[in-house]
């Protein structure tokens, strides 16, 4: 199992491996002075599965909140764009409190961003 999650083709594909994803993710964290984090998690992709419970573990460590944002890449009637942007909404208003300042500003329309 640990060789075939190693020679995955997404996996061994990902220039710079596990310093690229982890090490310098948390690097920049400290040069911007980020709290928060925000993780693509396509959909059809599980090649890095397996690294979720490696960036939540030093997100925890580092006190930076790490926001899981699911999308499908190759189609957006999957999740849409407006799925995304209520996924980071849910976040803030859920684990923060916080409510927009001008809520209408929440649902975009996305008829035309092709």
């Amino acid at each position: 199992m640990a060789m075939l999650t190693e020679e995955m083709i997404m996996r061994n594909r990902t220039h710079g491996g596990y310093k690229v994803l982890l090490d310098e993710l948390w690097e920049y964290t400290e040069e911007f002075n980020a709290d928060i984090v925000i993780l693509w998690e396509h959909m059809s992709c599980k090649a890095l599965t397996g690294m979720h419970g490696m960036f939540e573990e030093r997100a925890r460590e580092k006190g930076i909140h790490l926001i899981w944002v699911t999308h499908d890449l190759f189609d957006p009637r999957v999740v849409s764009r407006q799925g995304v942007r209520d996924q980071v909404n849910r976040y803030m208003r859920t684990v923060f409190g916080e409510e927009p300042l001008d809520p209408s500003l929440e649902v975009l329309p996305d008829d035309k961003s092709w």
